[in-house]
């Protein structure tokens, strides 16, 4: 599997105002979920946050969200890595959809419980704020099936 890039090509249908179709390719923006996981010395890595985002800068997010979220200061070694989890149970779905941010010490304040998120969040689709991939996948698969097919109403 192939890590997500920003945008996909799809094949779409283009209903003209004369009552005619346009099929071509197209490029679509992507959105995927992202579960942000944090760990540091004598933690195991544990989920604190669940959003949506076009994937493509993952990585500088979620050292951004540890950032903002007041669980580090804004000393160069504060994080110590970002990379994707590879926890043998993540589907080939979530693969690149779970990063984890090593921290090289302690949070500066408790980022919640296992299975919490560490902030409070929302979105239209229900995504931001899930407690898990799992829910998050669960969430968008109805908008997933409805945008996979071969033809796809474009708006150009």
């Amino acid at each position: 599997m192939r890590r997500p890039g920003p945008t996909v090509r799809t094949r779409v249908v283009e209903h003209l105002g004369d009552g005619t179709e346009r099929r071509h390719e197209d490029r679509l923006v992507g959105e995927e979920p992202l579960e942000i996981r944090l760990a540091w010395p004598g933690a195991a890595a544990r989920r604190v946050w669940v959003t949506m985002r076009t994937p493509g800068h993952d990585f500088e997010l979620a050292a951004g969200w540890v950032r903002h979220e007041g669980l580090v200061g804004d000393r160069p070694g504060d994080v110590a890595g970002v990379g994707y989890c590879t926890d043998v149970s993540l589907s080939e779905e979530e693969r690149y959809n779970v990063v984890t941010v090593t921290l090289a010490a302690a949070p500066l304040r408790d980022p919640g419980h296992r299975h919490e998120a560490a902030s409070a969040g929302s979105s239209a689709c229900g995504v931001c704020g899930s407690n898990s991939l799992a829910d998050a996948l669960a969430v968008s698969s109805g908008a997933r099936a409805r945008t996979s097919g071969a033809t796809t109403p474009s708006t150009r």
